[in-house]
């Protein structure tokens, strides 16, 4: 057994008030969290940093008020990627307040914010309220629910948010999935 990842799993993490700059010479810079408990990440500045956030057994995940810019990027991305898989009674995820932008047109099928649910047990409620997003122009939001279990309607309340540079007619995607927005 492996203890270290059995006592990674209970915590709780706040990510506030940071500047993070990737400026390698390709890619971006990832913050990279797996959290049961719950996940915050609040007030930040990032340049050419995602955020990729896998979350099993549940917890909450907060991603608020963050400045993220990008610039020269030629392979696709998510902004934000929120996955939640197998939840729990306690889980929901929240994107809000943030300021996503490219410089320039971000590459095809990039993604501003991406919030897919895979809970086979449970129906959650995913609020992604009043977010800025420029720049990404091939469907800026896209949320996808992916449980084996039709049963389960996760509810994505998409509203407030405010989009520039959009290229393409389909502003917001839920295709191929069951879920409700």
């Amino acid at each position: 057994s492996n203890s270290e990842n059995s006592f990674s799993k209970n915590i709780d993490v706040l990510i506030s008030g940071n500047s993070f700059e990737y400026t390698g010479a390709t890619g971006l810079g990832t913050i990279n969290t797996q959290v049961a408990c719950g996940l915050t990440i609040d007030g930040n500045s990032m340049r050419n940093v995602k955020i990729v956030s896998t979350n099993n057994n549940g917890g909450t995940i907060d991603v608020h008020r963050n400045f993220l810019f990008y610039t020269g990027q030629t392979v696709a991305f998510n902004a934000i990627d929120i996955q939640k898989k197998y939840a729990s009674l306690r889980t929901s995820a929240q994107v809000t307040g943030n300021r996503i932008i490219y410089d320039g047109t971000a590459p095809a099928t990039s993604r501003a914010i991406y919030i897919t649910e895979d809970d086979f047990n449970a129906s959650h409620t995913y609020p992604i309220l009043a977010n800025t997003i420029e720049g990404f122009g091939d469907i800026p939001i896209r949320v996808a629910g992916v449980s084996g279990n039709a049963a389960m309607k996760g509810t994505f309340l998409v509203y407030g948010n405010s989009a520039k540079g959009i290229t393409t007619n389909l502003l917001l995607d839920n295709s191929n999935v069951n879920q409700g927005i």
